[in-house]
Formats: C-alpha cells, structure tokens, sequence
C-alpha cells in the first residue's frame, strides 16, 4: 500500500491540457461567455467556414447547428441561381457570413427559404388556377389521367409546401427573438435576394 500522504503520479501532459481547455471553456460560459446565437463566424475562405463549423457544433448543439448548415445551404443555392460556378458560390457565401453571428446567418439564409418557398406555391397556385378555370381544352394533347395525376401532384406539393413555410417562419421568429438586442451582430449582414421571375413563355 502507498504510505500516506504519498504524492500522486501527475496526470500525463496531454490529459492535462485537455482537462485545462475543458474548464476554461466551462468557466467562460459560467462568466457571461457569448450564447450559441451570438456566436461570430471567422472564415476568411470556404476551407476556414468549414473548420469553424466543425469547432462550433459543440457549443451550438445538434439543432442549432443543423438550422446553420440549412441557412448555409439556402444561401449557396440562390447563390448558384445566379449562375454562378460552384467554388465562386461558395466564396460568395463565405464573405456573406465571414463576420457576422449565428442568429444573422439565420435570418438571411431562412428569408431566403420562404421568399422561394413563396415563389414556389405562387406559380403552382397559378397553373392549379389556370387548369381549374379552363377545363380540358382542344390543344391539350396529354392524355386526361396524366393531367388529373399532374395536378393532383401539384396540389400535394402545395399541402407540402405549408408545412415547409410554417416552419421557416418559425426559425425565423426563433431568430428574431433577440434581434432588437443585438444590432451590432449584422456585420456581414446582406439583405435577401428575391425570387426569381418566371422564363417568359414559361407553360403549366
């Protein structure tokens, strides 16, 4: 048996740095450290927003951290609508978010899901509307079940398409809650682009 008061083996160097950087991060929570929402994107590069993403998830948690990555991928593709080629796009986006907060991010990358999502039930709302008011017509050369089976595909993306803008509103409302406390966050801040238009010419 060790005699008492016997000095303990001291705890390996790397162990030791981890248990130090794991209380640090701990007390810096408990002493007003930022909320996840507050939290600033450092990217200079698409490279570097990945590596921030990948430090961040812990302290953003599973839900916040997927909301990101959805808001990310709504910017990139408007991005890409634009015609832009796919690393362009992505140096778009990083210099859109390099700088700002998480609750920006958000609010940019969610606006820009409705106003799609919008644009979407617009031209379905259209079409359905169109067909319901004309009828089968002479120059129709599709057959009627295929029409009857496009519509009503047409009418259950709708259905889908509420539930999918019911719940942008609400990341979007999450967002908001603090936006009035926090105006200085919105450094990299750009306002939503809206929709496309329809292509001239464009049919049912």
């Amino acid at each position: 048996m060790r005699a008492a008061g016997a000095a303990r083996n001291p705890l390996p160097a790397q162990r030791l740095l981890r248990v130090i950087g794991v209380a640090a991060a701990l007390a810096a929570q408990g002493c007003g450290g930022p909320e996840p929402l507050a939290l600033r994107v450092s990217a200079a590069s698409p490279g570097a927003l990945a590596e921030w993403r990948e430090q961040a998830r812990a302290q953003m948690g599973p839900r916040l951290a997927r909301d990101f990555d959805e808001a990310l991928g709504e910017m990139r593709l408007r991005t890409l609508a634009r015609g832009l080629s796919e690393a362009a796009a992505d140096g778009a986006v990083t210099a859109q978010v390099n700088g700002s907060d998480i609750r920006h991010v958000l609010l940019d990358g969610f606006a820009l899901r409705l106003g799609r999502l919008e644009f979407e039930r617009s031209v379905l709302e259209k079409s359905l509307g169109r067909a319901d008011l004309r009828g089968p017509m002479a120059g129709d050369h599709a057959p009627a079940a295929h029409l009857a089976d496009l519509h009503a595909r047409q009418r259950a993306r709708l259905a889908a398409l509420a539930l999918e803008m019911d719940g942008a509103r609400q990341r979007l409302k999450t967002a908001s809650i603090q936006e009035g406390q926090d105006d200085g966050g919105r450094a990299g801040h750009a306002a939503p682009v809206p929709a496309p238009t329809p292509a001239a010419g464009a049919r049912d």
